[in-house]
Formats: C-alpha cells, structure tokens, sequence
C-alpha cells in the first residue's frame, strides 16, 4: 500500500516545500524526504506502519480548519513548522527498534544452548544526546523547551524512556537544526526583539516562534502520564492544536501492509449547538483518539463511534 500511495506522497513533498518557503525555511522539506525513505523501507520490519508524510499535511490543513472552528488563534508559523515536521523523528523510534528484529533470532539459539539472552538495544539519553542538545551560546535545547513549556502553562514528568519516542527526538532534531541554519544566515545574532520582524533570519523569531512549534513537537506524543495538567489552548495554543489535530487525523494513512487506507468518508465533523464538535470515527479508532486528546482542555470537542 505504501508503494502505491508514491504519487499522493510526492504530491504532500511538493506542497510542503511551497509551504515553507513562504517563511524562507524550504530547507526543512529535505527532513520529510529523508523520512519517506525510510519509511518505505521500514514495511519490511513494521507491518503495521503507517504513512506520516501524507498524515503531516493533512494534519497541517486540518489543525487551520480546527482553530477557525473553536475559535482561537495559533502563530502561522508556529503551526506551519510543528504540524509540517511533527514526525520527522521516526527515523530515531525506528532505530531503536531495529535491534529487536535482528537479536530475536540470536536468543533463540542462545536460549537452546542454555546460554543467557542478550539485548541489542542501544541506550540513547542525555549524556549521549549532548551534542544534539547543544544550541549556539551553550543553550541546552531540552533547557529551553521545558522553558518554553513551562512559560505555556505546560508541565511535565521526564525519564530516559522518552528519548525513544520520536517526538521528542524530532523536537530536539528541529530545534538544533534551524539553530544552525540561523547561525548561517545571521553570523552576526541579530536579535531585534520582535517577533513579527520581516527579517526571517532575525534570532527574535527563533525565541519567540521557533522554539514553541519544537515544545508541541517535543510533547505531541508524549503519553498522557507525563502531563502534570491538562493543556489549555488559551495559554499553549500551538500545543494544543498539534496534539489535538495529530491525534483526529487518522484518514487516508497507507499502511505497510493493508489493501486499503482509512477512507476518508468513514470521517466526519459535525458542529453542534454550544459550540461542540464531535468527530464521527469508526469505533476501532476512537480509544486510541481519546487517548490521544486526554491531556488535553477540550470539553468541546467530542468523538463518538459508528
């Protein structure tokens, strides 16, 4: 299925890099590239695979349809960069779990010569992740965004486990990544203080709209018990709107070894009196929806199977 979903995909590569540019940040569609490479080869160990190069677009479109619907407003670049690269850090989940596939047949000799198991897995945390969380100015990237988190409202409980989960990889991949893009094109720091500046390369933007589209993709994954408190849209906007949208958008995904993907008429929307939403979704999905939303402030928004 993933082989045949080819063209929809270079579709999503082209509008994205459309997308981007409008900031001056086309750099980045090289990360999605990259990450369809990889996942069209990862079918062969992941059955159930799912495609997020289509899924960061459509999450992308339907995170701007949700904010007019509730009626709150999210920075558009913010939103651009943490819908469009939410998921660049699969390459990471996915090294990790390639070890898995390779000692299974080790250990089971192991075990028949009555010899110990041992495990392949590698131990990524943060002393090995030193480098990649080293900004320009000695900054600590994990530092500035459980700031940036902190400064939303949003609070959270860490262990060397969610050093395997791609969001937050993707998150401190991003983070560090444009840091250096804007050491490139701003040698000189110019930092003018205002985030609404023309300048795209001004060091303004990178505090004050760059590092909180990383925090909500640091946390859009993140189970729901490393939240200390719900997320509020009033404070956390584009937190909000990433883990709400990625978590609704599971239509036309092709998955590595399905016939078929989720039709996209097996979702709906409905508006209803109060200002509600509810999202009509096949009840296989909805646990894993709410499971997703959980963390989330939003009595307004329902999901109800069929």
């Amino acid at each position: 299925m993933l082989r045949r979903a080819q063209p929809y995909r270079k579709n999503a590569l082209a509008l994205v890099e459309s997308i981007l540019a409008e900031y001056g940040k086309q750099d980045f569609a090289a990360d999605l590239t990259s990450l369809w490479k990889i996942e069209a080869g990862a079918k062969l160990f992941r059955p159930r695979h799912r495609d997020h190069v289509v899924h960061s677009v459509l999450t992308f479109f339907l995170g701007v349809f949700l904010s007019r619907v509730l009626a709150f407003m999210v920075d558009p670049l913010q939103w651009t960069l943490a819908a469009l690269l939410h998921d660049v850090g699969y390459p990471f989940e996915l090294a990790c779990e390639l070890p898995s596939h390779l000692d299974a047949q080790l250990n089971n000799l192991r075990t028949e010569l009555e010899l110990d198991r041992v495990n392949l897995k590698p131990t990524v945390d943060c002393s090995s992740l030193e480098s990649l969380m080293t900004l320009s100015g000695r900054h600590n990237s994990l530092q500035v965004i459980t700031k940036s988190l902190e400064d939303s409202g949003v609070s959270i409980v860490l262990n060397d486990r969610v050093y395997e989960c791609h969001g937050v990889m993707g998150s401190l991949y991003v983070l560090h990544f444009i840091d250096l893009l804007y050491s490139k094109y701003n040698q000189n720091g110019r930092d003018s203080g205002d985030a609404s500046s023309s300048d795209f390369w001004d060091r303004a933007h990178f505090r004050l709209r760059i590092v909180p589209a990383c925090a909500a993709i640091f946390v859009h994954n993140l189970g729901p018990d490393h939240f200390r408190s719900p997320i509020d849209r009033r404070r956390a906007a584009v937190v909000f709107l990433l883990r709400l949208a990625a978590s609704l958008q599971e239509w036309s995904r092709p998955r590595a070894r399905a016939r078929r993907t989720a039709a996209a008429d097996r979702y709906a929307f409905e508006s209803r009196t109060g200002g509600m939403l509810v999202m009509r979704a096949p009840k296989s999905r909805c646990q894993a929806i709410r499971k997703g939303m959980k963390p989330l402030l939003a009595s307004d928004v329902g999901i109800k199977g069929w």
